[in-house]
């Protein structure tokens, strides 16, 4: 098995990896904060604009990411403003887009179909300005 120690080092030549590619290679609307990774690459503040032609256009939002040591193999923890999500799933995908959904709750989008997990099949639920 792997020390902490490897995992430890895993996680942060991961991290740099990831970092480096949104430094130089943002998706749209979204900008590293580049102060918040000085003192730890484990905590980032990522500026986001919402994109255009969706609910969001012209939204702005500050999301804060927090890995924890056995990052990639737990997704990283996802705050906007003062809210907090996270998801949980049997896969990653599902954990991800249950912490989504999660997120869009918070932040007063209301899906349109039932929020039903098994009404709900793959992305089928629409969010709405509530």
């Amino acid at each position: 098995t792997l020390g902490s120690g490897s995992i430890m080092a895993s996680m942060q030549k991961r991290l740099q990896k990831e970092l480096l590619a949104l430094q130089n290679d943002p998706p749209a609307g979204m900008t590293l904060n580049e102060k918040s990774v000085q003192n730890s690459i484990t905590q980032w503040i990522v500026d986001m604009e919402g994109a255009s032609g969706t609910l969001y256009e012209g939204e702005k939002f500050q999301l804060l990411f927090k890995f924890s040591s056995r990052y990639p193999f737990d997704s990283p923890q996802v705050k906007v403003g003062h809210e907090i999500t996270t998801g949980t799933g049997p896969k990653k995908k599902i954990a991800k887009r249950n912490a989504s959904e999660a997120m869009l709750l918070q932040l007063g989008y209301k899906a349109t179909s039932s929020t039903s997990r098994t009404a709900r099949n793959g992305w089928s639920a629409i969010f709405t300005e509530g």
